[in-house]
């Protein structure tokens, strides 16, 4: 089935609350020092030992704000329309075809956006009716270009600024930097990879994960490592 639009669905129909979770840990330290003292006389020897021990208790509480959902909530069935046109496909830049790979840049607010069948990534404003080419130049590749897609799929951005794309038809994830255009060459992250689909950065790391379709790993490297190894499977 080919997607022509991207939706998110959100909100609850029922109430939800606020719930503190207190974690609580304690360490106890004891330290324990033992002094000699010798004392000497022509014809005495006085020995005195003194120990004394010393206990420190540090305690540490973390606390955690979450949202509790009812078990009768239900999410809304009608999703809203985020970017492109619900049912109508095309090229222009407020538009989609068959988008596939979604990062959502919390801090800036802007959507990046694995447009599968215009073989591009856009870079898409939360609240924008268009966005703008962050990467491909909306040619399909020969599997020879550092600025073409043949079958993009997973995009994701670490928190350098980095943003990694796969394109599962040529086996590759691709690292283009900050601010990339339709211009922009990116840098081969990892090749001969099999087939390349989603991307997920660990954002207290920057490791790179990667599906790879019709296979049976998941995996993983570090960012601006052109090297991986299995993480599953």
């Amino acid at each position: 089935m080919t997607e022509h639009t991207l939706l998110f669905r959100s909100g609850v129909t029922s109430t939800t609350t606020s719930e503190i979770l207190t974690t609580t840990t304690t360490t106890t330290t004891t330290t324990t020092t033992t002094t000699t003292t010798t004392t000497t006389t022509t014809t005495t020897t006085t020995t005195t030992t003194t120990t004394t021990t010393t206990t420190t208790t540090t305690i540490t509480t973390t606390t955690t704000a979450v949202c509790v959902f009812s078990n009768q909530s239900q999410w809304n069935q009608n999703g809203t329309t985020v970017a492109g046109m619900s049912g109508v496909n095309g090229s222009s830049l407020s538009q989609l075809y068959n988008p596939v790979g979604l990062h959502l840049d919390t801090l800036n607010n802007i959507m990046y956006i694995a447009d599968q069948n215009n073989y591009r990534v856009l870079k898409w404003p939360v609240g924008s009716s268009t966005g703008t080419i962050f990467a491909g130049n909306g040619m399909p590749s020969a599997c020879d270009s550092a600025n073409q897609f043949l079958s993009v799929a997973g995009v994701a951005k670490a928190s350098s600024g980095n943003v990694y794309v796969s394109d599962n038809q040529c086996a590759t994830v691709f690292q283009f930097p900050p601010n990339s255009n339709s211009t922009t060459n990116g840098t081969i992250e990892l090749n001969d990879l099999g087939y390349p689909e989603l991307i997920f950065l660990d954002p207290s790391t920057n490791d790179i994960y990667v599906t790879l379709s019709g296979d049976t790993r998941v995996l993983k490297a570090a960012d601006n490592n052109q090297t991986s190894v299995i993480a599953a499977g």
